[in-house]
């Protein structure tokens, strides 16, 4: 199951590639924009992540591949992050952490 959830993990993350290809050799599309998120988003849900405790072996190349797909995810929510703490110490109302 792991492996099946790799595979198509990876399947995902190459079409958002795809996607972001797409937006800069054809210009900013909004349903481009949208499959590229949703992509990277499918990809970082369906990886099985060795931070999760889903995958145990030492592998060089796995170890990449998730970097490479948790990546993007990671850089938005620690921008979201950011940004929720900066807004917090301005006013107490708002809080965007994730």
């Amino acid at each position: 199951m792991v492996v099946i959830r790799g595979v198509v993990a990876i399947i995902i993350f190459c079409l958002g590639l795809v996607f972001a290809a797409d937006l800069f050799n054809n210009g900013v599309d909004n349903k481009a924009i949208v499959f590229m998120i949703l992509s990277f988003v499918a990809a970082y849900i369906a990886w099985p992540s060795r931070k999760k405790g889903q995958r145990e072996n030492n592998n060089i190349f796995l170890d990449t591949l998730e970097f490479l797909i948790e990546a993007p995810v990671d850089i938005v929510i620690s921008t979201l992050k950011m940004i929720g703490r900066f807004f917090g110490r301005v006013s107490d109302g708002v809080d965007l952490d994730v």
